[in-house]
């Protein structure tokens, strides 16, 4: 049982934890739990999913703010609902081996670096309508004007054409994506990010 005075939490003082509310049974002054996932006491922001979170997390509809490393090893989460975040930061979803689908809410305006390193099961990023900042095609993450193209989900397979449209392409894009064959680039690609295709085995011509 956890004093209502802690203040300050690891992300990995409960690894292999399923549920937090065992942890809360009485009110804290700084945080709050909802579905067994640890909030700050207003539930503005995720602090950390427990590692043994199972199936789909849909995460509270007050939150605006995902903590780096907030889903740090959740292995056995298949799907992440981001309703009305706002901003996801660094790493948030670092080794989450089984997820196959994050919904990105049409409130969000930054989503941090390497936010899905580890997630080899990963098949598609939506992106809810009236996004003015990022946007999904094929399940693939767009910035809104299609200039961008900022990540790859890992189990994407076959053949990649890059759109047209494509000016960029972002720091650890197509990251690890093993099952991938061929990805077709285009003469008006300006930049190519740090280690873009690193980890990749593309076909080579």
């Amino acid at each position: 049982e956890i004093s209502e005075k802690l203040d300050s939490i690891s992300s990995s003082a409960f690894n292999g934890s399923h549920n937090f509310t065992r942890y809360f049974s009485k009110p804290n002054e700084t945080f709050s739990v909802s579905n067994g996932v640890l909030y700050s006491k207003s539930k503005l922001t995720l602090y950390h999913c427990p590692e043994g979170y199972r199936g789909t997390c849909v995460v509270h509809k007050d939150a605006v703010k995902i903590e780096e490393k907030a889903f740090d090893n959740c292995t056995q989460i298949e799907r992440i609902v981001l309703n009305n975040i706002v901003r996801i930061e660094d790493n948030a979803f670092n080794g989450c081996s089984n997820l196959r689908k994050v919904t990105i809410g049409k409130e969000t305006q930054l989503i941090g670096s390497n936010i899905f390193d580890g997630c080899q099961s990963l098949l598609s990023i939506e992106v809810k309508k009236g996004n003015m900042y990022y946007k999904s095609v094929d399940g693939v993450l767009y910035s809104s004007d299609m200039k961008r193209l900022i990540y790859c989900p890992k189990a994407k397979k076959g053949v990649f054409r890059i759109p047209k449209s494509v000016e960029y392409i972002d720091d650890y894009a197509f990251y690890d994506c093993i099952l991938l064959e061929k990805v077709i680039l285009h003469k008006d690609i300006k930049q190519i990010g740090i280690e873009a295709f690193t980890g990749c085995k593309l076909e080579r011509k």
